[in-house]
């Protein structure tokens, strides 16, 4: 019996060691807490929030910019149109930012400056270019 004894205690041995075995291979790794976790997640959320933002930010600003460049266009053709000196002109307005080009004939030396001035006188033009022609009258 002394043999059947000492099976026994091996049996309850392996058992025991299955069992602690089985116990810590069940535990997860705890080494990032679930607050950690839901930290990590909240701040990958705002940055992705943020960069979201910057890009819809951008494109405001860059429909903004067509918008104005548009507006200003309008104005100028307009002011050209009712001017006395330049309405029979050919003149085709350019704005990129702000920045107009004026491209063309004009009758006169003056006709250009005022059309350069028409220009330059529009609420949003940051430089005006000239690169009317003058046809002689």
């Amino acid at each position: 019996m002394t043999h059947s004894k000492h099976m026994n205690r091996a049996a309850l041995a392996l058992l025991m060691a299955l069992g602690a075995l089985s116990v810590a291979c069940g535990k997860r790794d705890t080494s990032a807490s679930v607050g950690e976790r839901v930290d990590a997640t909240v701040a990958e959320a705002q940055s992705d929030a943020r960069e979201a933002g910057e890009a819809a930010k951008a494109r405001l600003d860059e429909t903004r910019s067509a918008v104005s460049d548009a507006a200003i266009t309008a104005e100028v053709n307009a002011k050209i149109a009712q001017d006395k000196e330049l309405e029979a002109t050919k003149i085709d307005v350019k704005v990129s930012a702000g920045a107009v080009v004026l491209q063309g004939t004009a009758p006169s030396d003056a006709a250009v400056s005022r059309a350069v001035a028409l220009a330059q006188g529009t609420s949003g033009v940051t430089s005006v270019t000239s690169e009317l022609k003058v046809v002689g009258s």
